[in-house]
């Protein structure tokens, strides 16, 4: 199984977890470095996010390790988050707060 997190505690493997796991620092460099030339192409298109630029590699990784489930995070509010292109068996919404006024509206209701 599959995790994709954010934000990181202390390092930024912990964002991409592997049954239980984080990445190696070999493999999450690696990877990241594998995908820097895909990363320059789309910034012709539109500028990546770093959330973005994680989501692309990471999803390969997944691919790779042949992964039966994926749990992924999506950012706050995006309806057009780059994870949204997994089509998913569910769906968990979490309690909405107050952290992410700044691209929700600044009341609950927006």
């Amino acid at each position: 199984m599959g995790l994709y997190t954010s934000p990181h505690l202390f390092k930024i493997n912990e964002r991409i977890q592997l049954n239980g796991r984080a990445i190696k620092d070999s493999e999450f460099s690696r990877l990241v470095e594998s995908y820097k030339g895909f990363i320059e192409n789309i910034r012709e298109k539109f500028v990546p996010t770093y959330f973005d630029v994680l989501t692309f590699p990471l999803m390969a990784y997944f691919i790779q390790k042949r992964c039966d489930f994926i749990v992924l995070e999506v950012r706050p509010g995006e309806r057009l988050d780059s994870t949204n292109f997994c089509k998913p068996l569910f769906s968990i919404i979490i309690s909405i707060g107050y952290d992410h006024t700044d691209i929700l509206g600044k009341t609950l209701e927006k």
